[in-house]
């Protein structure tokens, strides 16, 4: 103990800093705690305040009426916030509530010297967290942010490439990873916008967004494209005969490889941005950028080049009755360049927000 602000041989010390430990979320430790205390404040004044009312022998029943609902607003606010600050205040004003609450019955069932106790250890408890983080940080919330956004980047450039590539013969569909990692790159990037970031660059918010919703808008054309190269609605299967003579057209490759050096020079930059928060400029990815605003002019070029191998490509066919849009060859060709403009415009937009950041 010490003095009248720690009760000697308390236990509550260690156990708040175990309960704190272990509740593992987004955001800054600093802005956690602040919440908190907000919680630890209410929950104490809350739960005295119904001891005070509803408590002493006899009254047992108001009491637990009292404590259900006052438990059942908490873990609402836990369950449902928003904003895991909230969810922090939300367990606090649970516990500490309780404490006032659940009592002894006595002649006097509040105890000021206890509150007091409570209070002083668990700001005690909560001021170690903050130093200790502040001397062996963890992961903070925008690398975390980084990471995901950029992995879910990577995963969709290698759908694109197995979609494209001549000697892959059969998808097998799977995006949920790319969602997955999309939403939780927006949950830690709301917490990193949040987040003290002392003598570090400012977080890239405005990129960040731009990147997250083009992501969004290139794994739905991406869903396009692979239901087209499978020529049906489904989970796997083998490209399409057309498809697979399409992608191999050297035109095609002249296409897609000028798109996939675009994304993998904006998934490059967004690590550089987001996960390592540098502040000077990088200049091999700025002559990278170059380089390929010099090969812009080509992807018209391209572009017309693959629009008349296709028209070849579908002339030199046997013609054969379709029934349906997903068996007509030109469909399948309107609908692959369809998303390929799409995904190239995303592309420009997310490199536009890049080069501003």
């Amino acid at each position: 103990g010490y003095g009248t602000i720690i009760a000697k041989y308390s236990v509550y010390i260690s156990n708040i800093m175990s309960v704190m430990l272990n509740q593992k979320g987004p955001g800054s430790a600093i802005l956690k705690i602040m919440a908190r205390i907000q919680g630890l404040i209410m929950g104490t004044v809350l739960g005295e305040l119904a001891n005070q009312l509803f408590g002493g022998c006899g009254n047992e029943i108001p009491m637990y009426s009292c404590l259900a609902v006052y438990e059942t607003v908490a873990i609402f606010l836990v369950m449902h916030s928003q904003e895991y600050a909230n969810m922090y205040m939300g367990y606090m004003i649970a516990m500490f509530g309780e404490f006032g609450m659940v009592v002894p019955c006595t002649t006097s069932t509040s105890d000021l010297a206890a509150m007091y106790a409570r209070v002083s250890c668990t700001i005690t408890a909560l001021i170690l967290i903050v130093v200790f983080n502040m001397l062996i940080p963890g992961e903070r919330s925008a690398s975390k942010a980084g990471i995901c956004i950029v992995a879910a980047w990577a995963n969709m450039l290698a759908s694109f490439q197995k979609v494209f590539d001549p000697k892959v013969t059969t998808l097998l569909l799977d995006r949920a990873h790319v969602a997955d990692q999309t939403a939780t790159a927006v949950t830690y990037g709301v917490e990193a916008g949040k987040d003290p970031r002392f003598w570090r660059t400012p977080w890239k918010n405005a990129a960040f967004t731009k990147a997250v919703s083009c992501a969004f808008t290139i794994r739905f054309t991406l869903t396009i494209l692979e239901q087209t190269a499978i020529g049906h609605v489904g989970s796997e299967g083998p490209k399409t005969a057309f498809f697979a003579s399409m992608i191999k057209l050297p035109s095609f490759q002249v296409f897609w490889d000028l798109m996939q050096s675009r994304m993998c020079l904006l998934s490059d930059q967004g690590v550089y941005i987001f996960e390592y928060e540098e502040a000077d400029t990088n200049q091999e990815i700025l002559d990278r950028h170059f380089a390929l605003e010099d090969d812009l002019p080509h992807w018209d070029d391209a572009r017309i080049q693959f629009i008349a191998s296709v028209n070849s490509l579908i002339e030199s066919q046997n013609t054969v009755a379709v029934t349906s849009l997903e068996d007509d060859a030109s469909s399948q060709a309107c609908m692959v360049l369809t998303a390929i403009d799409m995904t190239m415009r995303e592309l420009s937009k997310v490199e536009d927000a890049f080069l501003q950041a």
